[in-house]
């Protein structure tokens, strides 16, 4: 399976199948307890999104960490983002999401 066909099933998955998908994969690496503190299910579709996507374009190496979601959703929805972590923390995800996620046709 390519990665064009890949990205296309997963961004057109139900929340209930990514959420299926995440947890089989993922399974302990996925930030489960922000995932659940989203009140928005399209929140919660992008949160997935990235993850997995994130996941399986790195050879399943990284997972997203919470802060890299937060401030990704926060960009996605159009709100300023500002990231402050230490060197090395992959602040550079964050922008690299809003850049994959607004040339993704849904």
């Amino acid at each position: 399976m390519d990665v064009s066909t890949i990205n296309n099933t997963i961004m057109n998955s139900s929340l209930g199948a990514l959420e299926y998908i995440a947890s089989q994969l993922l399974n302990d690496c996925l930030p489960s307890d922000y995932i659940s503190s989203l009140k928005s299910d399209q929140d919660k579709i992008d949160t997935l999104h990235a993850c997995l996507i994130i996941y399986i374009l790195t050879a399943t190496e990284i997972v997203p960490r919470s802060f890299q979601l937060q401030a990704s959703l926060a960009t996605l929805n159009g709100r300023d983002t500002i990231a402050i972590a230490g060197t090395g923390s992959d602040k550079t995800y964050v922008y690299s999401f809003h850049i994959y996620f607004s040339q993704t046709p849904s």
